[in-house]
C-alpha cells in the first residue's frame, strides 16, 4: 500500500481481497498475508490497535480506512470532482470513475438496484437541508449498523419531525451523486414593463 492519496488504502484492500478470491487464501491468514505490504502510515495505525483487531483482516482493514477518514461523503465528492488528466486515456478515467462509485456503493451496503435508486433519492433530498438538519439527520445515520444511511421513509420522517420542531429554513450543504460544489447564487432582479422577472 503506497502512495500519499488515502484513497491508495481502498484500492490496495480491493486488490488483496480479489487475490484472497484467486488464491483462496483462508479467511484466518488474510491480515497476515497484507501485513507485510502496508504502508509505515497503516503500520502506525495498527501499532495502536489491539491484537484482536490487527488479526482479523476485516477489522484491521475498517481502523485503517477509519483512521485515515475515507467516508462515503469522501468517495461522493471525489466521483463529482473527479476530472480527466490531460495524459490520461478515456478508458483511465472511466475506470477511476467507476471505481470510485463502486467504493461509494459498498461503503453505504449498496447491492441492489432497488437500494440504489433509493440512495441516489436520499442523498439528493439531504442535499436540500440545512446545515443543522443535516447534523441532525448525520447524527442518525452515525448510529446505524450495516446500511449506514435512512431509507427515505425513515429520512423523510426524521427531517419533517426536525423542520416542524425547528421551523428550519433549508439551505444546500451536501452533495448528491452528479452535483458539484457552487459557490453562492447570484440573482438578479430585471423589471420589464412593470413585472419582476
Amino acid at each position: 500500500m503506497t502512495g500519499p492519496d488515502p484513497l491508495d488504502a481502498t484500492v490496495f484492500f480491493k486488490r488483496a481481497e480479489q487475490l484472497f478470491v484467486d488464491y483462496e487464501i483462508p479467511k484466518e491468514f488474510q491480515a497476515k498475508v497484507v501485513s507485510p505490504f502496508l504502508s509505515n502510515k497503516a503500520r502506525a495505525i495498527l501499532a495502536k490497535l489491539s491484537s484482536d483487531v490487527t488479526n482479523d483482516y476485516e477489522e484491521m482493514k475498517n481502523a485503517i480506512l477509519r483512521e485515515l477518514q475515507l467516508s462515503s461523503n469522501v468517495y461522493i465528492e471525489r466521483f463529482n470532482m473527479c476530472n480527466k488528466a490531460t495524459d490520461e486515456t478515456y478508458v483511465s478515467f472511466a475506470s477511476r470513475l467507476r471505481n470510485l462509485l463502486d467504493y461509494y456503493l459498498e461503503s453505504r451496503s449498496v447491492t441492489e438496484f432497488k437500494d440504489l435508486c433509493e440512495l441516489l433519492v436520499c442523498d439528493r433530498i439531504k442535499s436540500t437541508l440545512s446545515e443543522s438538519c443535516l447534523k441532525y439527520i448525520l447524527s442518525i445515520e452515525s448510529g446505524k449498523e450495516g446500511q449506514n444511511w435512512l431509507p427515505i421513509k425513515d429520512l423523510t420522517t426524521s427531517i419533517d419531525k426536525f423542520v416542524a420542531a425547528r421551523a428550519d429554513v433549508a439551505k444546500p450543504r451536501v452533495f448528491a451523486l452528479g452535483q458539484t460544489p457552487r459557490g453562492p447564487r447570484l440573482h438578479s432582479i430585471v423589471v420589464r414593463e412593470g413585472r419582476l422577472v
